[in-house]
């Protein structure tokens, strides 16, 4: 069972890797085309990072001048396996915040941070930095924490710091 749980840990980990720097590419494409009259902007994202047929948005074989794909709302399960990317889920987790202001950061958020086995301390310092506020620490939390293996004492004592 164990053996069946650690290749299913392998293939879930790349693709959240890839989903982060997914949307750290996503997020500065939208960032050209959103800041620049679509006249100003030299290359436009290639549709093939929308999941179009490769084709350059920008061309006369996309039929538009510049098309800037629908953003799609940042939900709280997106920002919980943010939260929980063992890889990089510090930097998803922060591109997602800079391109949502207004996101609300929900208890499961908070303890899949609690949780991440591979950088929790970090994700979880990042939503006290960015959203203190929001960030309330329920037994919940604690216990995500103290069953967290790897960076549980740091997760742990971060919150004994931040949040007495």
């Amino acid at each position: 069972m164990e053996a069946v749980n650690k290749e299913l840990e392998a293939k879930v980990k790349e693709p959240l890797s890839n989903f982060g720097l997914r949307i750290m590419k996503i997020h500065a494409d939208l960032r050209l085309c959103i800041s620049q009259p679509a006249s100003a902007v030299s290359h436009a994202p290639d549709s093939k990072d929308w999941g179009g047929n490769g084709a350059d948005v920008g061309s006369q074989e996309a039929g538009k001048d510049v098309v800037i794909p629908r953003r799609e709302k940042i939900t709280e399960a997106v920002l919980k396996v943010a939260a929980g990317n063992e890889i990089n889920g510090q930097e998803v987790l922060a591109a997602l915040l800079d391109a949502e202001q207004n996101v609300k950061i929900t208890d499961v958020v908070i303890e899949a941070a609690a949780a991440n086995r591979g950088n929790g301390k970090e994700v979880m310092d990042l939503l006290l930095m960015k959203r203190g506020g929001d960030v309330k620490i329920t037994e919940a939390v604690l216990k995500a924490a103290a069953a967290n293996d790897v960076s549980g004492r740091e997760v742990m004592t971060l919150l004994l710091e931040k949040c007495g």
